[in-house]
């Protein structure tokens, strides 16, 4: 559980399973919605609560951006 407090891997699972349903077809508009509010108000809950943990490693604190924007640019990509 103590994994779960990092937006690193929060992140990551997230991304694994949206480009999971999209590699199997399954990925529909109302799932994607559903699974970016939840993603979204899991990290609001996070943030609201200073349950985060900051490792004080750059990569890890910070890049869980570019992992989430480059699942968002391969789902973009896919649609067309």
């Amino acid at each position: 559980m103590k994994m779960l407090r990092l937006p690193f891997v929060r992140t990551l699972i997230f991304c694994i399973l949206v480009l999971f349903l999209l590699v199997t077809n399954k990925l529909t508009v109302l799932n994607f919605f559903v699974l970016g509010g939840l993603y979204s108000l899991i990290e609001s809950l996070m943030a609201k609560k200073e349950l985060d943990v900051e490792t004080g490693n750059k990569w890890m604190d910070i890049g869980w951006v570019f992992i989430l924007l480059t699942t968002m640019i391969l789902v973009i990509i896919h649609t067309f």
